[in-house]
């Protein structure tokens, strides 16, 4: 009988530490979750994000953007 009763005690421990988990709450195992991430829309369904201006003469290719360097023109 005590086995059982631990056994079940132990089972409605397991659910309720699931639930608080399932929840964001901390909990005896995860005393500090982390925060859930932020869901970003897909690229798809964003417009009016960018200030461009169609009308500037679009980027060089052969020169490297933010200072760097080309990959393809690095030697090893």
């Amino acid at each position: 009988m005590y086995e059982a009763r631990q056994a079940r005690a132990r089972e409605a421990f397991d659910i309720a530490e699931a639930a608080r988990n399932e929840r964001g709450e901390p909990t005896l195992t995860n005393p500090y979750p982390a925060p859930r991430p932020v869901r970003l829309p897909a690229l798809d369904q964003v417009t009016g994000w960018s200030k461009a201006d169609p009308a500037k003469t679009p980027h060089d290719p052969d020169v490297a953007l933010f200072g760097g360097w080309r990959l393809k023109n690095r030697s090893p």
